[in-house]
């Protein structure tokens, strides 16, 4: 009698997520690792992720990511800003964005570089509504584009880029005023390739190098 052998069970593919989305109007926020300064806000039917206290931290859960498309609105008080942080691990790339949509981008505290500046009349008037933006912020391997309102406000290389890491925001630390979050949007991308350096052959313009002689 040939034994019966139990049919072999195929194990279970996961799919790998590339694309994380967030408004925030199902109210669940079990994606998210959030300091107790932000709650859920509702204007006009619309529910977004706010915050009114300083250096308040919200970060997406299990979000690994090395090159990624990321974006998002987000609304600041005049005199608030908000820091985006990408690849954060050990150290992280920070975008920290004001009330005028002015950004700036910075490696573990060191400035990488600056978007232009909003000249501001000081005997203007100050509307203290929040200010809404969306931002666009696009990291592939060392090469960093933020966007404002739909204006490229910086375009830069990072020779040695910070590794995978994860994606978060967070309250300026001097804030005074209310920071909302919305309609977020993360989209994993494709590592870029890398330009392979090309082989010199030896010409008459371009003699090769002499041999390395061991006395």
């Amino acid at each position: 009698v040939t034994p019966s052998v139990p049919p072999t069970v195929p194990p279970e593919i996961v799919p790998e997520v590339s694309l994380f989305q967030e408004d925030f109007q199902d109210g669940d926020l079990s994606d998210w690792t959030l300091m107790p300064g932000w709650i859920l806000s509702l204007e006009d039917d619309n529910v977004q992720l706010s915050s009114a206290m300083p250096g308040q931290t919200a970060f997406i859960n299990d979000l690994n990511w090395q090159h990624v498309l990321l974006t998002a609105r987000v609304a600041l008080q005049p005199g608030n800003t908000l820091d985006v942080l990408l690849r954060s691990g050990a150290e992280a790339y920070t975008v920290t964005v004001d009330h005028h949509g002015d950004v700036r981008l910075s490696r573990g505290g060191l400035l990488l570089a600056e978007g232009p500046v909003t000249v501001v009349d000081p005997n203007a008037p100050i509307d203290p509504a929040p200010v809404w933006h969306e931002l666009v912020l696009m990291f592939s391997g060392g090469t960093i584009t933020i966007a404002v309102d739909g204006v490229i406000q910086i375009n830069t290389v990072d020779a040695s880029p910070l590794p995978a890491g994860l994606t978060g925001f967070s309250t300026g630390l001097s804030n005074t005023g209310t920071v909302l979050l919305d309609d977020m949007q993360l989209q994993r991308l494709e590592a870029p390739l890398e330009t392979p350096t090309p082989e010199v052959v030896p010409t008459a313009e371009t003699p090769a190098p002499l041999p390395t002689v061991t006395v």
